[in-house]
């Protein structure tokens, strides 16, 4: 969905004109008519002033798709964590944010909290491959 497909949305569900629209944000019923018809695009600050009159976040006006962002972000995760000059602990302290943002989105932060992170990292510290890694130097 476009930009402007998605302000059209937005505005319908509230129940509002296209001027009512213009008036609350600072812009003329025919930049709204362009913004829907995909004619014009606005512009980042027309952009905030919408996701904040309509309580709803910047990315919500993002065209990417789901896959795109997903590409995207496994990408850069990849780079992240194949490259030889980033430490191990700070891999390690990626992969726990990682996994506490996704925990929190879903709601099940509960099950799978810090602490538990914690004792599984001092584990691993402690295995039998750490073991020998450690008597080898």
């Amino acid at each position: 969905m476009q930009i402007g497909e998605k302000v059209k949305l937005l505005r319908k569900e509230r129940g509002l004109t296209q001027s009512q629209l213009g008036d609350a944000i600072g812009q003329e019923r025919s930049t709204i008519a362009c913004y829907e018809s995909g004619k014009r695009t606005p512009d980042v600050v027309t952009l905030e002033k919408l996701a904040e009159y309509f309580k709803v976040s910047l990315d919500y006006f993002s065209t990417k798709s789901e896959a795109d962002i997903m590409v995207e972000l496994l990408s850069r995760t990849n780079s992240f964590f194949s490259a030889n000059n980033v430490s191990a602990e700070s891999k390690t302290k990626a992969m726990n944010t990682i996994m506490r943002l996704y925990l929190e989105s879903t709601k099940e932060e509960k099950s799978f909290d810090n602490d538990e992170i914690q004792r599984e990292e001092r584990q691993e510290a402690y295995s039998p491959a750490a073991e020998r890694k450690t008597r080898q130097n």
